[in-house]
């Protein structure tokens, strides 16, 4: 069975790892990842990734919210060049009200240029919203022709969900989910429309609470970190809270991913 993992950082995960478990999965098809950057600095040595692994990377450029203070213009415009001529997305972008030593109103200008490169090449966008979900939606309302766009490691209200939808995104969801406690995760993942349901690991950046996984699933083997090879998981228990068959629901969000990266 092949799963996707639509929003990782592979050039943080150790090397060893990656040429071994990782390639084999990349080498068989069983895995695909979308790679997002975080600064400039990564541009490239994501390029070479995709030069690896063609069939199993799709390459996201963007600039993360904690390094806006240091972008000048000729950044974005690094970044239209970079993406006008390359099979990608544009990743991870948007702001983060906890980061606040980078100035806020930085990150919205940052944001805004980068939304405006997706909108000129009509390139998917991996969207980063913490503590400023309703900043986030205001500023893609902004934009007429607004791509495809996700929130990714969403953790939020349904409200929330209904607005991100009414601009035609998709919602991502990770392991974090699962510190929602049953309720509330189960009126969450009832709520997302099947059709609008995207999955990821963000690994190995995010850390991963797994007793609070072993909740929803006894029989997990607790990983020593988290890497795209636990997306398998993360699946299993999203079908079982959405009581949809394991093999259906992965053909549905691998569906989803294709067509939020359709046409780049």
């Amino acid at each position: 069975m092949k799963y996707i993992d639509a929003h990782s950082h592979l050039l943080n995960i150790a090397q060893k790892e990656l040429d071994t478990a990782l390639n084999a999965r990349f080498d068989s098809g069983m895995l695909e990842c979308f790679v997002n950057a975080t600064s400039t600095a990564d541009w490239n040595s994501i390029a070479c990734l995709v030069d690896r692994y063609p069939a199993s990377i799709t390459p996201f450029f963007g600039i993360h919210p904690w390094f806006a203070d240091d972008i000048t213009i000729a950044d974005i415009l690094s970044l239209s060049k970079y993406v006008c001529k390359t099979r990608c997305g544009i990743g991870e972008i948007g702001l983060d009200k906890t980061r606040v030593m980078v100035d806020y109103s930085k990150q919205v200008e940052v944001f805004r240029s980068q939304l405006e490169v997706a909108c000129t090449y009509s390139k998917p966008v991996s969207v980063h919203s913490v503590k400023a979900q309703q900043d986030c939606l205001s500023i893609l309302k902004e934009f007429t022709g607004l791509p495809q766009f996700m929130v990714h490691s969403f953790y939020g209200s349904t409200q929330m969900v209904k607005e991100v939808l009414n601009l035609g995104g998709y919602i991502s969801l990770s392991f974090s989910i699962f510190k929602m406690g049953r309720e509330k995760l189960q009126k969450l993942v009832d709520y997302i429309p099947l059709k609008s349901l995207l999955l990821e690991t963000d690994s190995p950046d995010q850390q991963v609470s797994w007793p609070n996984v072993i909740a929803y699933d006894d029989k997990v083997r607790v990983p020593l970190g988290n890497s795209p090879m636990n997306i398998n998981i993360l699946y299993k228990i999203i079908a079982s809270i959405k009581g949809i068959d394991q093999s259906e629901f992965v053909d549905s969000i691998n569906k989803n991913c294709h067509e939020f990266i359709k046409g780049i």
